[in-house]
């Protein structure tokens, strides 16, 4: 498959994300070695990749899969030398790829559900016992505030 470099989407990559140094790495894969995903399964994540294809502008690194494998447990932040900071590189572009409809049907499906409701899965009568006992505030007793404030973010 040969890789499509388009020129729009890396100067839209490249302003949005001003504030994310990514150009800094050199892929010297620390960021590799400490990702635990990459160590289960190196064909599912390999975080020099998504880096290479946000910098030299590959579309298709927001529909690939991987992108939304990261746990976002920020080891690979630690370890990099140039201080590139993968995990929001990949939380901005999961963003972008949501605004431009991208994102995997899964995830657009619990956002849109989020909106709706303020949660990914309402909340129970057994889930509002479990609180209870635990001794946690009922979750979102402002539920129309917090929804509101969703919409205002989403918009």
């Amino acid at each position: 498959m040969a890789v499509r470099i388009d020129p729009e989407f890396r100067r839209l990559v490249r302003e949005r994300l001003r504030d994310l140094d990514f150009n800094q790495c050199y892929q010297c894969g620390k960021c590799a070695a400490s990702c635990p995903v990459f160590h289960r399964s190196p064909e599912l994540l390999n975080p020099r990749k998504i880096i290479h294809m946000a910098a030299i502008g590959v579309r298709e690194v927001l529909t690939q899969p991987p992108l939304w494998r990261c746990t976002t447990c920020y080891e690979c932040v630690e370890q990099c030398p140039q201080t590139v900071n993968f995990v929001d590189l990949v939380v901005a572009l999961r963003n972008l790829a949501y605004e431009m409809g991208m994102a995997p049907r899964g995830v657009q499906e619990e956002v849109e559900t989020v909106l709706k409701q303020g949660f990914v899965y309402p909340l129970t009568g057994r889930i509002r016992q479990v609180r209870q006992r635990l001794g946690l505030p009922p979750a979102a007793s402002d539920l129309e505030g917090v929804l509101q404030t969703l919409r205002e973010v989403a918009s």
